[in-house]
């Protein structure tokens, strides 16, 4: 689904992602883990298009990222859903409102009862039925966190992003959040990416694990060892716990 080919972006000067190579496979669920300031988001957002790679090559679903125009690259970004680390939701827009925005905005989708049954649907998965009239402000931190994720799904991607779900949550609220990302990814069979830095996070809900450093990835743990890993995935886990 998704492919990396010796990623290297620099910002300021400063090597962000360094000859990174990545594949992730249709319906697959990662996590990228490391220290803050690392890199992980900046990896989500070449993914998207949102940056351009210095060097190195980016293919989703077959298509050249490099190759797209702008016309291409927001066609490409539809295959994408992304729920951010603070939910990102507009003040201004009730619940409802805030779902709706990418079928409208992006979509091009006509307010009606379509958006509405859509909004509905996605409210009921992220189990959040009859908040479509609260405002984010009603709304408690892990609240949002699942009105953000209704609005990531919407638009039916292929792939959702997750940057650091469940950071600011109490362990009830994340194993909630948790919850959610594997049902999404069992019932809407889509590609999940998590970046995350929350052990629990990583053990519930990836296949595989890696952990970005120097600007790159290192082969891949599963959450069966990662734990007990003889080796720097080990140690970051014993840093973290």
């Amino acid at each position: 689904m998704i492919k990396l080919k010796n990623i290297t972006k620099t910002f300021a000067g400063r090597v962000v992602v360094n000859n990174l190579s990545l594949e992730v496979e249709r319906g697959e669920k990662i996590a990228i883990i490391g220290p803050s300031g690392c890199g992980k988001s900046t990896l989500l957002r070449l993914m998207m298009g949102l940056h351009r790679p210095d060097s190195g090559e980016i293919w989703v679903d077959g298509v050249a990222i490099s190759g797209l125009d702008v016309p291409g690259l927001r066609k490409l970004r539809r295959k994408f859903g992304m729920l951010f680390q603070s939910g990102a939701l507009f003040d201004s827009m009730n619940v409802g409102e805030n779902v709706a925005f990418p079928l409208v905005e992006t979509l091009g989708y006509s307010p009606g009862a379509s958006v509405d049954a859509l909004v509905q649907e996605k409210l009921k998965l992220v189990e959040m039925v009859g908040s479509d009239q609260k405002m984010p402000s009603d709304l408690s931190g892990g609240q949002r966190k699942r009105i953000g994720l209704a609005r990531a799904i919407v638009g039916s991607p292929e792939v959702v992003l997750y940057d650091e779900p469940t950071t600011g949550l109490d362990p009830i609220l994340s194993t909630n959040i948790e919850d959610l990302i594997v049902k999404l990814n069992d019932q809407l069979k889509v590609t999940s990416i998590v970046v995350t830095h929350q052990i629990s996070t990583i053990l519930r809900t990836a296949d595989k694990i890696y952990l970005m450093e120097n600007g790159a990835l290192l082969p891949p743990e599963i959450p069966q060892t990662i734990q007990t890993a003889p080796n720097v995935y080990g140690r970051f886990m014993q840093g973290i716990g």
